[in-house]
């Protein structure tokens, strides 16, 4: 089993104020429900110490240190999540995720920038 951080750690805007907090497992969200499409999971539900319940990505609890194809991996999983009428912030972002991808081993530097446009497009997109 993949060991867990004590704290939470996100490097995406929707909980980035709950940085630094300790949290719960709830539980490992591993199958599909109506509120988890395969292609997001695996989740966690975690609980703060306010009481406050989320669903969390593996790299926000999980004690791993994250590679660039981690990031574009994570991100995909969040752009699979959005139910949203923002489609073209949505394709956007699928597409610098896919370029960020293709060249991530020949030019990091620019497959971070990529990385970066794509989780702003993806935030609009969640909106």
């Amino acid at each position: 089993m993949t060991p867990l951080r004590t704290t939470f750690r996100t490097p995406y805007q929707q909980h980035a104020a709950r940085d630094g907090q300790t949290f719960t497992v709830v539980r490992k969200i591993t199958e599909p429900d109506d509120e988890h499409d395969e292609e997001v999971l695996p989740m966690y539900a975690i609980r703060f110490a306010d009481g406050v319940e989320i669903d969390a990505w593996p790299e926000e609890v999980e004690d791993v240190p994250l590679t660039l194809r981690d990031e574009i991996a994570a991100l995909y999983r969040r752009l699979a999540a959005i139910r949203s009428d923002h489609f073209g912030a949505i394709a956007d972002a699928r597409s610098n995720l896919a370029a960020a991808n293709r060249i991530v081993e020949d030019d990091p530097t620019r497959a971070r920038e990529l990385l970066q446009l794509a989780t702003e497009q993806t935030d609009a997109a969640e909106g």
